[in-house]
């Protein structure tokens, strides 16, 4: 007779965007779910991770800073959700993310 162990398959996702005046604001989640196999936790941390970051947008996209909330609100942005946990590849002239 086999033992099924639970396992817990946890991520977190952080996107944390200039606001066009010196600052930052930042979103963060994190999802959980419990599944019975390994083969199972991969699966279910795709559908996570697509999740988390779906709520992390959605949330940014909802800012009260209009520059912040633009970022969200582009077809770009529905394209980094809609493409799941591969990213495309990064594109050498956005400076979005630059820290300075």
């Amino acid at each position: 007779m086999s033992e099924v162990h639970d396992r817990q398959v946890r991520v977190t996702i952080r996107r944390q965007v200039s606001d066009g005046n010196y600052g930052t604001e930042a979103a963060e989640v994190t999802v959980e779910d419990w599944v019975e196999d390994d083969e199972d936790a991969s699966y279910a941390a795709d559908g996570l991770l697509l999740e988390a970051q779906r709520l992390v947008y959605g949330q940014l996209a909802r800012s009260s800073n209009s520059r912040v909330a633009a970022q969200f609100r582009t077809p770009a942005a529905a394209t980094k959700v809609a493409t799941g946990p591969v990213a495309a590849p990064a594109d050498p002239d956005d400076d979005t993310d630059m820290p300075f």
